[in-house]
């Protein structure tokens, strides 16, 4: 006599609530002392080891109209996030960042634009976060060396950003600042003159009667009024920076201030901004 199977019904599950964000009070206590020691940590670190004008800068800007002064949140230089990877023992690498590259086009093309994602990763290799940078040979003069390294730095700086939650104490740029005039536009106009070679030449001596690096400078130049580089800076713009910086840090050691001032190209004033230029 065969032996009769009985078939099981399958069974049926009741559907489940997935919500994502309810947790425990017990839990939510638990990430809440994490998440305020990690903080405290970070702010020991960057009120510690963070120096100013070399792994971050500040910017000031005076509105001629009202007379008042703003300054920005800190501005990460790359200094200062390669010592932020040290904190957590990160390191960077760097790879073509094809879709970047692929929705640019044409443009892509004709400017020569790099583009890289930074990839922070521990050290057994694992990815914990990642940013996105970009330059283009063309707004460097066609120095390749130049707009790779720019644009591996912003990858860079994103990356950092992103993952390591900073952005409290730090900025990329001024465009999520609350308050305060926006940064003016300083777009070379047709026919202008670029910075002369006394002017760059004084540039650097103030640069380093102030402790300020090129790099610093340059980081400056691009957030507040995206220009790329010191060769790209105006004349008309070279002469304000080096009236904004001689009032700041005061005539160079050795030389009147008189001589100092006469090296000053007279300011020719376009209409084109409306802001006194601080560093």
């Amino acid at each position: 006599m065969s032996e009769i199977v009985k078939r099981e019904e399958p069974t049926t599950l009741e559907p489940t609530s997935v919500e994502p964000l309810a947790v425990t009070p017990e839990a939510l206590k638990e990430r809440f002392d994490l998440v305020t020691k990690q903080r405290q940590v970070m702010t020991d670190f960057v009120t510690k080891n963070m120096k100013e004008n070399v792994d971050y800068g500040r910017i000031s800007s005076t509105s001629s109209r009202t007379g008042r002064t703003f300054e920005s949140k800190p501005t990460l230089l790359k200094p200062g996030a390669e010592k932020l990877c040290q904190l957590f023992s990160l390191t960077a690498s760097f790879e073509i960042d094809h879709d970047t590259l692929l929705m640019a086009g044409k443009y892509a093309t004709d400017q020569g634009l790099l583009a890289y994602v930074c990839k922070l990763r521990t050290r057994d290799g694992q990815v914990v976060g990642e940013g996105r940078g970009s330059c283009s040979v063309a707004s460097k003069n066609g120095d390749v060396n130049t707009a790779t390294k720019i644009a591996e730095k912003r990858a860079q700086m994103d990356a950092v950003l992103r993952t390591m939650s900073v952005s409290e104490f730090f900025t990329q740029d001024l465009d999520d600042m609350d308050q305060g005039p926006k940064r003016p536009n300083y777009r070379m106009s047709a026919g202008a003159e670029l910075l002369t070679a006394p002017q760059r030449a004084l540039l650097f001596r103030i640069l380093e009667h102030a402790n300020i690096t090129k790099e610093a400078f340059e980081d400056h130049l691009l957030t507040e009024y995206n220009i790329i580089g010191i060769e790209n800076v105006t004349k008309q713009q070279a002469s304000k920076l080096i009236d904004a910086l001689m009032k700041k840090y005061g005539p160079l050691p050795g030389s009147k201030a008189e001589t100092a001032a006469e090296e000053i190209p007279v300011i020719v004033d376009t209409g084109e901004d409306e802001e006194t230029i601080h560093y």
